[in-house]
């Protein structure tokens, strides 16, 4: 198995070089693209792992989580700290 990912730093900065545009920009196509991904994956599944893979993606493309962290990387938040 995988090392897990670990928590960016607290108060990780968004990074000079990218725009607050560009970071939100990323984020909607990552969280697009895990939707996707795991839509897919519940179209092939079934049972109780096509229900869990299907609320799942319902999560992914939940608005409330990307407004708030589009909030947090215009405010100058890191898109990984942000997310």
């Amino acid at each position: 198995m995988p090392k897990p990912v670990s928590e960016p730093p607290s108060g990780e900065r968004l990074d000079a070089s990218t725009s607050a545009e560009t970071a939100v920009a990323g984020l909607k196509t990552a969280a697009q693209a895990v939707h996707d991904e795991l839509k897919g994956r519940a179209d092939k599944a079934s049972g109780d792992g096509k229900a869990v893979l299907e609320a799942t993606d319902l999560m992914a493309k939940d608005t409330m989580p990307l407004k708030s962290a589009a909030k947090l990387i215009n405010a100058g938040t890191s898109a990984e700290r942000a997310s």
